[in-house]
Order: C-alpha cells, then sequence, then structure tokens
C-alpha cells in the first residue's frame, strides 16, 4: 500500500482520512502544528488529536521548516495537502497570516519537492470553493456572467441578490463547475486559488502528477466547535443547545452546498486510489443547495426542540450569496456519489456536538471582533 504524507491531518478532514485510509491499510504519516484557535490551549485534550489512530505517525511541526518537511518527503510517495487557514471573514483583516501559511505552505513544499531527491509522485491538494467567488449567474437571455462582489450600498439598502445594474434584472444563479471562471471575492479565497496554481504550474513543469479537491461546506463530527469563523453549521448546533438564539445573515436565502465529511472523505480517497485523477480538480460536493434558513431549522426539527432563528438583515464583507457545486465530473471519472443526504449527516453531527464540551462556544466573540474589525455591518 502507499505511504501517505498528510499535510494538516491533525485537522477536521485531514484527521477523517487519517484514519480511513489507515483502516484501509496505508502506511500515514501527518504533519501538524495544532494551532489553538482549532484545538484550544491544549491540543493533547482536543477530540481530534484524542481521536488519531495510535497506527498512524504524527509529527507535531511547521510544515515552513524545510528540514523537517524534506525528511518526510523522503519517505512518502503521496502527499495530500490540508494545510489551511479558514474562514471567509478573518482572512478580510489578517491577510499576512492567511497568505504566510496558505501560500507559504505550499510553496515550500514544491520548493523542496523539485530542488531535493524525494519517493513522492502524485500531490493532492485540498482547495476550496471559495475560489468560484459568486460563481456563473446568467441573464433572461441566457448570456452568461460571472458577478464581482456585491455592492456596499446594495448590501446597506438590504439587496442581497444578484442584479443587473442597469436593467435591474435579477440573475439566475447555476451549479458551479470546474470550468467556470475563477472570481474570488475574499482574501481566503485567493490564498486558495493561489495554492492551485503553484501546485499545477510547478508539477506541470517538472512532470509530477497532481489532483486538486476542491470542497464544499464540509460537516460533521470533530468539526472544530471553538473556531467559529469555520463553519455555520458547528456555530449554529453549539447555539442551538446553549439556548442561544441562532442569527442569521442576510434574509436567510443564501444557498450553500454542504457535504457530510465522511462523503468528503470518500471523494478523497476516490481521487487517491484512481490513477484518472492525475492532473485533474473535481468539486466535492452534493450538488443540492440548502438555505442558511432551511439549514437552522433543521437543526431545530433534528434536535426536536424550539431553537429561536433570527433572520437579522446583517451582512459580512467577502461573503458570498449562493455556491453549489456541479459534481458531473467526479461522479463520471471516480463514480463518487454522495451516500448521506443533508438531514442524515446532521443528525449524526448534532449527536456527536451533544456529547462535547460546548460551555467554550466564542460566536459571540467572534460577532463582535467582526464588528470593530468593520467587515461586518448591521442592518440600519
Amino acid at each position: 500500500m502507499k505511504n501517505i504524507l498528510i499535510l494538516g491531518g491533525g485537522g477536521f478532514i485531514g484527521t477523517s482520512l487519517s484514519n480511513e485510509l489507515c483502516k484501509k491499510g496505508y502506511k500515514v504519516t501527518i504533519l501538524d502544528s495544532y494551532g489553538a484557535q482549532v484545538h484550544g490551549p491544549d491540543c493533547t485534550q482536543s477530540y481530534l488529536y484524542k481521536s488519531l489512530n495510535p497506527a498512524i505517525t504524527r509529527v507535531v511541526g511547521d510544515a515552513l521548516d524545510d528540514d523537517l518537511l524534506l525528511k518526510l518527503l523522503q519517505r512518502n510517495e503521496y502527499v495530500v495537502h490540508m494545510i489551511s487557514e479558514t474562514g471567509t471573514s478573518q482572512s478580510m483583516y489578517r491577510l499576512r497570516q492567511y497568505t504566510d501559511v496558505n501560500i507559504g505552505s505550499v510553496s515550500t513544499l514544491m520548493d523542496l519537492l523539485v530542488n531535493n531527491t524525494t519517493k513522492v509522485k502524485k500531490v493532492f491538494l485540498a482547495s476550496s470553493r471559495a475560489v468560484y467567488g459568486e460563481g456563473r449567474y446568467t441573464y433572461e437571455s441566457l448570456e452568461t456572467i460571472y458577478p464581482p462582489i456585491r455592492n456596499k450600498v446594495d448590501l446597506e439598502e438590504q439587496k442581497f441578490d444578484l442584479y443587473d445594474q442597469q436593467s435591474g434584472e435579477i440573475l439566475k444563479s447555476h451549479h458551479t463547475n470546474e470550468e467556470d471562471k475563477i472570481n474570488s471575492i475574499s482574501i481566503y479565497g485567493f490564498s486558495k486559488y493561489a495554492q492551485e496554481q503553484l501546485v499545477k504550474i510547478t508539477c506541470q513543469t517538472y512532470g509530477i502528477d497532481y489532483c486538486i479537491l476542491r470542497y464544499q461546506n464540509v460537516f460533521g463530527p470533530g468539526q472544530s466547535l471553538l473556531n467559529s469563523y469555520t463553519g455555520v453549521l458547528n456555530v449554529f448546533a453549539s447555539r442551538a443547545l446553549l439556548e442561544k438564539p441562532l442569527d442569521i445573515f442576510e434574509d436567510g436565502k443564501g444557498l450553500r452546498d454542504f457535504i457530510y465529511v465522511d462523503d468528503a472523505v470518500s471523494a478523497t480517497i476516490a481521487a487517491i486510489e484512481n490513477e484518472v485523477s492525475s492532473n485533474k480538480t473535481y468539486n466535492v460536493g452534493t450538488g443540492i443547495g440548502t438555505s442558511i434558513m432551511d439549514a437552522a431549522i433543521s437543526i431545530s426539527e433534528c434536535l426536536d426542540q424550539e431553537v429561536v432563528c433570527q433572520i437579522t438583515g446583517n451582512y459580512r464583507y467577502g461573503d458570498i450569496r449562493h455556491s453549489i457545486a456541479d459534481t458531473q465530473k467526479i461522479e463520471r471519472d471516480l463514480d463518487f456519489y454522495p451516500k448521506y443526504t443533508f438531514k442524515q449527516g446532521l443528525y449524526i453531527f448534532l449527536e456527536w456536538v451533544k456529547s462535547q464540551d460546548i460551555r467554550a462556544e466564542k460566536s459571540d466573540v467572534i460577532h463582535r471582533e467582526n464588528l470593530r474589525k468593520g467587515v461586518l455591518r448591521i442592518k440600519k
């Protein structure tokens, strides 16, 4: 079986992927810094740290450490890069942190690969749906448009849908496919596309195989309940169980493609195990859109308790209106189809959240920080 190095393998998706590969007989090594924002002040007490299969080689360290990373590259044939500072809103005011980590970790990896002798045959990159920005829209005439970032005046006036500035026509959103225009509107999205370009250009130049996986909104057990910057479902779940209201931004009608973590892992393994994935890019999602409001209502239904859902009209710069993946390519090439519906995954996720200590839930703190930084705007 393959020797696989997973950079960022101690994170949410990385831990699940590492454990599943280990079960299948792969020899897995992970490198992760186990940062406090995700794992808390003592990483050894975090769920993700404790849940890693002991048969996996765990290395706690920095992927920007050339000597350490080179030693690991010389022992492994396949590399999965999952290192990323995540969180659209935070990226808008911590630009250096996001570019140093997200772009720096990939450039370090590729630099070491081309300037040293290693065993690496293929690189897999965990990218994001954020690279598409608002994605693809059409007019009534079916003419395609890739809208820029939404106008601040429109957001202030509670106009959240994308529309033509001259005619006032509301644009129609479409599932985004891998060939659609890259149109990032956040620093996070920009940094993820920079990762992709570093991998593609370097690998194509030096004859190294690669595969890029653009994950949609992944959720499930292990998603950090301390890090309120990533994932609306972990925030909603924690607040619901603490009997706090769920504050829904904009009008609650924005659509997201939620994919359960086990399905995201299955898609990744399908790419690892199938040579047809070489030098290709895939969306990893369900192709089904769920509104933020419906997600909040589903949490109430799954918990079988009354949850206060407040449509606030507040909005954040860098957020997009709709995001749903076109999954035809991964279905065709890798025969990947999600096994879990949104509700099925949500039930499992909520049962897990119930078993965790959620008293340190920080969404109110993050809310105030976003306000101070000017990223979050309150409805007037």
